[in-house]
């Protein structure tokens, strides 16, 4: 069997908002924040698990400097001098397979860091997403 990838088949958007321009290497990353289960030794060495409720994930989208996504999400980073905190829905589907992950209540975690340098830099955006559904699928054939 041979699987088949493209980098040019991921498509991704928060509030509208597309993920254009990918940097190179993994420019995507996403995780749950807290373990699914936690396993509890008691004093007789009996083993419980505890299902943990938290669904909070984080997603770090990694993006060249010179893409219009980066001026878009700016706009919309969190100010509390502002009171401004812009909440919405977050997509992210690999065309390539079955992977897709969403939540509808994503914000931004923090303004990106800005860099430069001799070679093209990136700009990686973190999302918190409070309630995050992750199907990690399989690819295509």
């Amino acid at each position: 069997m041979i699987l088949k990838y493209s980098p040019k088949k991921m498509r991704g958007a928060w509030l509208g908002i597309p993920f254009l321009g990918y940097m190179d290497s993994s420019f995507i990353e996403i995780e749950f924040e807290e373990d699914a289960v936690t396993p509890h030794v008691g004093g007789d060495g009996t083993v419980t698990y505890i299902l943990n409720a938290s669904q909070l994930a984080k997603a770090t989208i990694t993006i060249v400097q010179g893409s219009p996504t980066n001026q878009l999400l700016s706009a919309k980073t969190p100010d509390p001098s502002r009171d401004f905190m812009p909440t919405g829905s977050f997509h992210f589907t690999d065309l390539n397979g079955a992977t897709v992950v969403s939540s509808d209540a994503a914000v931004i975690q923090k303004m990106t860091k800005v860099e430069f340098g001799k070679a093209l830099t990136a700009r990686k955006w973190t999302f918190l997403l409070p309630v995050a559904t992750i199907n990690a699928g399989a690819g295509r054939a």
